[in-house]
């Protein structure tokens, strides 16, 4: 509304966030990126923004002041990089290297072995890529599994449209497929790429394409370092066989490990929301040996907090600049 567009204006022009950054100064914001675009000017004025304002810290530092017990640095900034897009060796990297700031890559890993898909993009590309005008759309099946047939749709056709709006329906699908069961995840995508009539190539495209490891390898040589973010991407809560959930947790981490020849201390939990990780899963988070665990819960960090249930602060290279400077603080307009 123009009313609340004139008030940001106003609590922008009268210095309003300057107040907000020295009241949030005690907490550490953790900025959780995903992809990046080619143009790179919103992220450059980002990092000059940090530079200015903020102390941008490792995780790992972050790590060993909780784990002392140390007071936290006032005004400090930790940035996380999800899922391990190609999009950030080829635009984000050289822009953070410039700026000298440490970052904490958490990476799928199959993907990486595959060059193949991550869920989500798959969702987004067929959804993209369809022919179709209009589709029934399957509906994913529940936690009762497949009684009522595995293809049955909710006959109601959408209407596909633009860009734009199929952007926003793989969205809601994607939010629906979050909550199917595990080993019927597989059969969910098929189905609905039958819907949609795509056939989704084996490896992606260089818009969803993640890192290679050669590109890794190299990274990890700068002040990048690199976490787990499991192998698949499941939502660990749905993933009902123990051998796999520890597969996607610790055999993450052996991977990478195998791949740099270095510990792997860090991992997120795929989507992170509360619903999505147990007391059981952090159980298994702490005892394979990482340091740290994130979330996508909104928030800081502080002295005291859980190192295996850290907040983060959700943030995006094409952000307006004053949504930028909110996120940062922490601070929800």
């Amino acid at each position: 509304m123009w009313y609340r567009q004139i008030s940001r204006q106003l609590f922008h022009g009268c210095g309003g966030i300057q107040a907000v950054r020295w009241l949030r100064r005690k907490g550490v914001t953790i900025l959780m990126y995903h992809k990046f675009p080619a143009d790179l000017a919103m992220l450059e004025s980002q990092c000059r923004y940090l530079r200015k304002y903020y102390q941008v810290i490792s995780l790992g530092r972050l790590s060993q002041l909780l784990r002392n017990g140390d007071p936290l640095p006032d005004w400090s900034v930790v940035i996380t990089v999800d899922d391990g897009h190609g999009s950030f060796y080829h635009y984000a990297y050289p822009v953070f290297a410039k700026f000298d700031f440490p970052v904490t890559v958490y990476l799928t890993t199959r993907p990486l072995d595959t060059r193949g898909w991550l869920w989500f993009d798959r969702v987004a590309y067929a959804f993209l890529t369809s022919r179709r005008q209009e589709v029934d759309l399957p509906n994913p099946p529940s936690a009762e599994g497949m009684a009522s047939g595995p293809r049955q749709t909710a006959h109601n056709p959408m209407a596909l449209g633009s860009r734009d709006r199929r952007l926003g329906l793989a969205e809601q699908y994607m939010e629906l497929m979050k909550v199917v069961p595990d080993k019927y995840f597989s059969l969910c995508l098929k189905n609905l790429e039958l819907s949609l009539g795509v056939q989704v190539p084996d490896e992606a495209p260089q818009e969803w394409v993640a890192l290679s490891w050669d590109e890794v390898r190299l990274m990890a040589r700068d002040k990048v370092e690199f976490g787990a973010h499991s192998v698949t991407h499941p939502i660990l809560t749905q993933v009902e066989e123990q051998a796999q959930l520890y597969e996607e947790i610790v055999g993450s981490k052996n991977k990478i490990e195998a791949e740099l020849d270095k510990p792997v201390l860090h991992f997120a939990y795929p989507n992170g929301q509360p619903q999505d990780f147990s007391p059981s899963i952090v159980k298994i988070v702490r005892d394979a040996g990482y340091e740290t665990s994130v979330t996508t819960i909104r928030g800081q960090v502080f002295k005291g907090d859980d190192p295996f249930l850290l907040r983060r602060i959700s943030c995006g290279a094409e952000l307006p600049f004053h949504q930028f400077q909110n996120h940062v603080a922490a601070f929800r307009t």
